[in-house]
């Protein structure tokens, strides 16, 4: 982490260089009013990640949103208790919400391993 305060005689202007961040994506940033997840608002930040990665800068993506995803694709037992609902919502939606990253990746790679993609 770098800290660059030149000001020249104007307020201090403090501009922070990362090499790594952590990114909080929460469920009401992913999903419409409708419950369901909002795959314009998912591509324009995977978009917005990769400038960041082509920058140099590592980022660990985290992403709530795997309830929501997952209340969209299936309806739960009446008989099932409210922590067991989400707990299926979430098990169902973590594997959609993954996918739903994992589709807009691709675009951004370039002949880089699986392990150096975003």
């Amino acid at each position: 982490m770098k800290r660059n305060t030149q000001n020249n005689g104007q307020l201090p202007i403090i501009d922070w260089q990362f090499n790594r961040i952590a990114v909080k994506i929460g469920s009401n940033v992913l999903t419409r009013k409708d419950g369901t997840l909002d795959i314009t608002r998912m591509s324009a930040l995977v978009d917005q990640v990769a400038k960041l990665h082509r920058k140099g800068v590592e980022v660990v993506l985290i992403s709530s949103g795997a309830v929501a995803s997952g209340r969209s694709e299936i309806k739960a037992s009446k008989k099932l208790d409210p922590v067991s609902a989400r707990q299926l919502y979430s098990a169902v939606g973590q594997a959609k919400l993954i996918n739903r990253y994992y589709e807009h990746v691709p675009s951004h790679a370039h002949h880089q391993s699986p392990e150096q993609n975003l």
